[in-house]
């Protein structure tokens, strides 16, 4: 996944070059809706077809299910659309033993490595689902912007602590609706 459709279209030249054209299938804007659809179907049928390059495009309503690792190329600022791209192939029909496995792309010591330590010490986005608290993307959202506004090189980085407490305290609350629910239901 790439946030970028021009991103898209060099990765999947490169691709194409290491790994062979048949190999390698894309969803991104530049395309229309019949290749797009084209293009998930080979993913998903195509015997010699191992690589779907997406844009965020790629993130919305399709099931990718069949993949087993989803690599970042760049890591949105988002909760939500990590929480989407990751969505694609953890949906219904997947093996529920086989976890889905997230790569992200930083360097040290950079504002990308803190989004990632944001992303992942702060929210768990790799590791655990973030279902039930689409509430509170608007405010996390919010805070990780603020976070970056305050200080450039070191907000994200400072701000872990307290997205991971307010993540955990929103899991909390959405956990205690659940029970809540299922108690009027029953």
């Amino acid at each position: 996944f790439t946030g970028f459709s021009e991103t898209a279209v060099q990765l999947e030249q490169y691709f194409k070059l290491y790994f062979g054209s048949d190999s390698v299938t894309s969803f991104h804007r530049q395309k229309s809706q019949k290749e797009m659809h084209e293009a998930a179907d080979l993913f998903q049928n195509g015997p010699n077809c191992r690589f779907m390059i997406c844009d965020e495009s790629g993130g919305e309503g399709r099931n990718f299910q069949v993949a087993d690792i989803i690599v970042h190329a760049d890591l949105p600022w988002s909760p939500a659309k990590v929480e989407q791209r990751i969505g694609r192939l953890d949906r219904i029909g997947r093996d529920p033993a086989k976890a889905v496995v997230s790569v992200v792309f930083y360097a040290e010591g950079t504002v990308e490595y803190d989004l990632f330590r944001l992303m992942q010490e702060g929210l768990s986005i790799f590791t655990e689902s973030l279902c039930g608290m689409e509430i509170v993307f608007g405010q996390l959202n919010e805070t990780i912007t603020e976070a970056f506004r305050a200080d450039v090189r070191f907000g994200l980085s400072n701000a872990i602590s307290e997205i991971a407490s307010f993540a955990e305290m929103m899991r909390k609350e959405v956990e205690k609706e659940r029970y809540f629910d299922l108690a009027r239901q029953l």
